[in-house]
């Protein structure tokens, strides 16, 4: 079964020719972290500030969260992985 997450576009973090960087709402469990989604599963939203992405069951998510500071905001301080009923948790 597929799952559809609504967001804002104000979430994505950066973006590359093939995927997509998006942060974790502010008021989610995962506050700070970002995950990577394939550009295949993002489509346009209902407005021009909302963007959906898709994922099925099967899924794991790969999430991460970068140092705040001014030397390690590049480095990653934590990563887990999580499955698609924590994701779809996380939106809602």
């Amino acid at each position: 079964m597929w799952n559809k997450v609504l967001f804002n576009i104000q979430n994505i973090k950066a973006e590359s020719d093939s995927s997509i960087l998006i942060n974790f709402q502010h008021n989610s469990k995962y506050d700070g972290y970002s995950f990577w989604v394939t550009k295949k599963l993002v489509r346009s939203g209902s407005h021009s500030w909302e963007k959906s992405f898709s994922f099925t069951n099967e899924f794991k998510f790969k999430i991460f969260k970068n140092g705040k500071g001014r030397y390690n905001k590049m480095e990653k301080i934590d990563e887990k992985e999580i499955t698609a009923e924590e994701m779809l948790a996380a939106w809602i």
